[in-house]
This record gives structure tokens, sequence and C-alpha cells, in this order.
């Protein structure tokens, strides 16, 4: 509680200090009267963000090398299960389809043989 009091009360001075412009800056001035197109925008926080990004080369550098070097480690580690899946699957998909396919033949066969009922065909 005492601590969330000093929190406050130095924020509020510092908005009290901060609030008011110093004495002989000049007002804020803006290129254009109204706000750009959307794709002015866009471009602009694009071009922020290109070059916030690309300030520290370093960093990006090391994150580049740390996922080439995560590929390469997941590239090794599962390089043979991928065709093992890869087969399993086709198996797997080839047995559903036959099985489809004797359901299919076994509902004609059904309805064929209860419409023959029906009739009185008993052929």
């Amino acid at each position: 509680m005492i601590l969330t009091h000093l929190y406050l009360r130095g924020v509020l001075s510092s908005i009290k200090e901060h609030g008011q412009p110093p004495p002989g800056s000049q007002p804020l001035k803006f290129d254009t009267l109204y706000s750009q197109d959307t794709m002015a925008q866009f471009f602009k926080c694009l071009w922020k963000q290109n070059i916030v990004y690309w300030r520290s080369p370093p960093y990006n550098a090391m994150r580049i090398f740390f996922t080439i070097i995560c590929a390469l480690i997941f590239g090794t580690v599962f390089w043979d299960i991928g065709t093992k899946r890869y087969a399993f699957v086709i198996i797997s998909f080839a047995i559903r389809k036959s099985i489809l396919s004797m359901k299919t033949e076994a509902k004609v066969f059904m309805i064929t043989m209860s419409l023959n009922v029906l009739q009185g065909n008993n052929t």
C-alpha cells in the first residue's frame, strides 16, 4: 500500500513537471494538415519496422545462425522417420478406401436385396 502511494506520488509529480512545454519551445508542426491515406501510413509503419528490425545486425545474425543449427539438428534426427510415416499414411488411406468401397457395395447389395424381397423376387 505504501509503495503504491509512493509510486503514484512520483507519477503525479512527473506529470506536473513534464506536462507543460519548456519556455521558449515551438509548438508541434506536422507536414500535412490531415492524416495520410491508409497506404501511406502502412508504408511508413513498414519502413519504421524495417529500420528498427535491422538496427541490431549481431542479434539478427545469431538468430539466423541458431535457426539454421536447429533446422540441421531436426533434419538429421527425423530424416528417416518421414519416409516411414509417409508409407504408413499411404497404406492407411488404401485400407480406408477399400473399406469404403466394401461398405458401398454392401449398401447397394442390401438395397437391391430388400427391394427384391419386397417385390417377391427371391433370386
